[in-house]
């Protein structure tokens, strides 16, 4: 059967798959490249949260305290304060 021979319902048929498999490419590619950075921000966050810490720490020392200074517990309500819950 030549290409001249094929019903034109069925070229269209093909050429709508085919692009509708290129976009579910391409949103997969999309789904892979955003968890790429949601799991870099994680790390990130990480990083952060232990620098924080370690920070505090060293702040507590310094100051004679052995509990959570004024601005930590100020930091720790407003950060409660901000957690989105997805």
């Amino acid at each position: 059967m030549s290409h001249a021979e094929v019903p034109l319902i069925l070229l269209f048929t093909e050429r709508d798959d085919a692009a509708y498999t290129e976009m579910l490419d391409e949103k997969k590619n999309k789904m892979l490249q955003v968890q790429k950075e949601l799991d870099e921000q994680k790390n990130k966050l990480d990083r952060a949260q232990k620098q924080n810490s370690k920070l505090a720490r060293e702040v507590r020392s310094a100051a004679g305290s052995k509990s959570e200074l004024p601005e930590e517990v100020k930091y720790s309500v407003t950060e409660r304060r901000s957690v989105v819950i997805i």
